[in-house]
């Protein structure tokens, strides 16, 4: 068997260090809250927006597993994506999650399994909720003002 000489051994190191450093920044750079968890939910690893979400530290999140952030109402069908992307399916749905300092938050939930972690993107509703609403409550005042004019029409 052929050794390395120690400058290739330092080449390969330098490679393999330039590799986690721009998967590092991937993480850095994405706009969604992004987790990766291991086979028994346990956050391994979130992004910056993901950390920003939950409002827990990082030495504090790696303590829990993804099923403490669910509230009690969703998780039978959290766990049933969970089981989906073990059978190799790609999931999503609208759940909700737990902030430890904005209480529960409405999410579209998107996982894959892949290499023994699930890879998880949350996608806040709060605002999408909220334009919805507004449209709603829009749509209503429009359209008692149609009626009122239809019936102001109609008297003279």
């Amino acid at each position: 068997m052929q050794s390395l000489s120690l400058k290739e051994i330092r080449t390969k190191v330098e490679a393999l260090e330039k590799e986690i450093r721009l998967q590092r920044s991937i993480l850095e750079v994405l706009q969604e809250p992004f987790f990766i968890l291991n086979r028994k939910g346990d956050f391994i690893k979130g992004g910056p927006k993901g950390m920003e979400i939950l409002g827990y530290p990082p030495e504090e999140l790696q303590q829990m597993t993804f099923m403490d952030v669910v509230p009690l109402e969703d998780l039978s069908r959290v766990l049933e994506g969970f089981e989906e992307m073990e059978q190799g399916k790609e999931v999503r749905f609208r759940t909700h999650i737990t902030s430890r300092l904005r209480g529960q938050i409405p999410v579209e939930f998107f996982g894959t399994f892949r290499e023994d972690a699930f890879f998880i993107t949350l996608r806040d509703l709060r605002e999408r909720i909220e334009i919805a609403e507004e449209f709603e409550r829009t749509k209503q005042v429009f359209a008692e003002k149609i009626r009122e004019r239809d019936l102001y029409a109609r008297e003279l």
